[in-house]
């Protein structure tokens, strides 16, 4: 008996070269994880702390006016609140900015460390201190005002209802829990987590980016592509801007962004390569 075997090369190869380009997507994900879990971690604890004294100090605050709550805390709830949280988002300012530089420097030296480059990368780059110049300051404006409106939010509810004032602090405690500890369960547990997640990933791409801008300056003609995470989670946005492939240095994804992240929570990398690499 004569046994015979086609073999079709063309697909074994096209399976191979996939299974390659599979592992250096792996590799790079690793890679960027392993440098922004840690910052990841640290800042949402930071976060976390913050957000758990700002609750106390909102409630503290609205304590002052318990006898007296529903008439007044309505026309005074802005300025209750400011008044409140002026520490703590002084604090957050300070956190949110230092790790924030951590995270553009790590991004910036591991793109041109990638590249075997004798390239110096500090936050002296233009292109960094563009990024980081004010960066925590104008941050804090848009946290402080989504907390704000969703405090205010909680108040105006229970004043609706009826609630009485040890209600409506016992619900505004427990978003504050939320905001610092979330639910388990979820992929992105809490706010402090989705904070954490998006400010040091949009930092890194924004590292890398400036890091590849240097490599540019320098003579290398770099491409990049975005790399998704290849689950069932990813946005169609993101899959658009990934089915992109290569594109120049200079260009933008079809989503009109240059680099990840589209949206918070994103968990999208830019991936660079010399221009013609395979």
């Amino acid at each position: 008996m004569t046994y015979t075997t086609t073999f079709d090369l063309d697909r074994i190869f096209r399976e191979a070269d996939r299974g390659v380009i599979l592992l250096i997507e792996a590799i790079s994900r690793r890679q960027v994880d392993k440098t922004l879990t840690p910052l990841e971690t640290t800042l949402e604890k930071k976060l976390a702390a913050i957000f758990k004294r700002q609750g106390l100090a909102v409630l503290k605050k609205l304590g002052t006016m318990r006898s007296y709550f529903s008439e007044s805390a309505v026309s005074d709830f802005d300025d209750l609140f400011d008044d409140a949280t002026l520490d703590t988002s002084a604090d957050m300012i300070d956190i949110l900015q230092s790790s924030v530089e951590a995270a553009v420097l790590n991004g910036g030296k591991a793109l041109i460390r990638d590249f075997k480059a004798s390239i110096n990368f500090s936050l002296t780059n233009p292109r960094a201190i563009a990024y980081t110049k004010n960066y925590a300051a104008n941050a804090i404006t848009g946290i402080d005002s989504t907390t704000k409106d969703d405090i205010r939010r909680i108040v105006l509810a229970g004043i609706s209802d009826g609630a009485s004032y040890s209600e409506v602090a016992s619900n505004i405690k427990a978003r504050y829990a939320q905001y610092a500890q979330g639910v388990p369960q979820r992929h992105i547990r809490s706010r402090a987590e989705l904070i954490s997640v998006t400010e040091m990933g949009n930092a890194y791409q924004a590292g890398n980016a400036a890091g590849a801008q240097a490599l540019s300056a320098n003579g290398l003609k770099l491409e990049k592509y975005w790399l998704t995470s290849g689950d069932d989670k990813v946005s169609d946005g993101c899959i658009d801007n990934q089915a992109d492939g290569w594109i120049d240095l200079n260009s933008v994804h079809s989503s009109g962004h240059n680099t990840p992240l589209r949206f918070p929570g994103c968990r999208c990398v830019e991936q660079y390569r010399r221009k013609g690499s395979k």
